[in-house]
């Protein structure tokens, strides 16, 4: 199965697919769906793989829309460049396209707060870099091996070499080896994952709305409208906006008086609609069961067989 959108710690890549698949069932005359709470875009673009006709993607971070607008309008080549230390430090903060891909992409856990590798990883993974994307060998000649990348894509050749870290493993017996160097290829499947979104069908008909989840004006017909919210959840308690405390009983109190069929991943109050079992897997390999609960408001559209019920 193809997870969509950006690999991260509170992403629904795993989920995304059954949480608009049971959406879309439960509401088959919707036509236009808002995803409120961005973490990674998996769902927005499993919505728009789904056929609905239009997804607004709403988002407070002025840098995330910024990097779906490049995304929809293509990625340049040059994004492929390594990143260092010094690099992240100056380009986390900021707010362009290319500064928040690079955050994302070249921070531990895609957090965008801390670099990637510690500074003994640093030279692996330097050398893996100029290897895969440049082709050149020099680095990881002398620290590893002189055998060469024949393959055409930087997909390919980073796909090749984790095959061959894992032959190398075998000879050696020691996880410890693999994972070291595995680690190092990480960051550059980050990017290749954001990079694939762009081949997305129908990318143009996603909305970017830059805004709070309560200043959303919901402007397409009620009867053929569905949302979808992912807000921080309650027990995360780090997790704040802009700064200050997430108002979850304001949350609430919306979800419930919203006019049209909504749906909210979290623990709260409501209507539970599905449950789900999903793998969160951490950066360095460790993994660990979540469960999932998707509630709703008790609200849906009419299905085709109940519209003689309203006239």
């Amino acid at each position: 199965m193809e997870n969509l959108g950006i690999p991260y710690m509170w992403s629904k890549r795993n989920l995304a697919k059954y949480i608009v698949q049971y959406i879309k069932n439960e509401n088959p005359k919707a036509k236009y769906f808002y995803d409120i709470f961005w973490w990674g875009w998996a769902v927005s673009f499993e919505a728009l793989k789904q056929g609905f006709e239009k997804v607004y993607y709403l988002d407070l971070d002025k840098g995330m829309c910024n990097l779906m607008e490049q995304i929809k309008n293509g990625i340049p080549k040059e994004w492929n460049r390594r990143v260092s230390r010094e690099d992240f430090s100056r380009l986390k903060d900021k707010e362009d396209a290319y500064s928040v891909a690079m955050g994302i992409c070249w921070s531990f856990g895609n957090k965008r707060k801390n670099y990637a590798y510690s500074e003994d990883l640093e030279p692996r993974k330097k050398a893996l870099h100029f290897a895969v994307v440049d082709q050149d060998y020099s680095l990881l000649e002398e620290l590893w091996t002189t055998r060469k990348l024949e393959w055409k894509t930087v997909e390919a050749r980073r796909l090749n070499l984790k095959q061959k870290i894992w032959m190398e493993t075998l000879q050696h017996l020691s996880e410890r080896y693999s994972e070291t160097w595995m680690y190092s290829l990480q960051t550059m499947q980050s990017l290749e994952n954001i990079q694939r979104l762009q081949h997305i069908e129908r990318l143009q008909h996603i909305e970017i709305l830059n805004c709070s989840y309560d200043k959303v004006k919901i402007e397409t017909p009620i009867e053929e409208t569905v949302l979808y919210l992912d807000p921080p959840y309650r027990w995360t308690w780090t997790y704040k906006v802009q700064k200050n405390s997430f108002d979850y009983k304001k949350l609430d109190k919306r979800f419930r008086e919203l006019p049209c069929p909504a749906y909210m991943s979290e623990e709260n109050p409501h209507k539970v609609a599905i449950s789900m079992v999903k793998w969160r897997t951490m950066q360095g390999g460790n993994g660990a069961k979540v469960f999932e609960v998707l509630y709703t408001n008790n609200k849906h559209l009419p299905r085709p067989s109940e519209e003689k019920m309203l006239f």
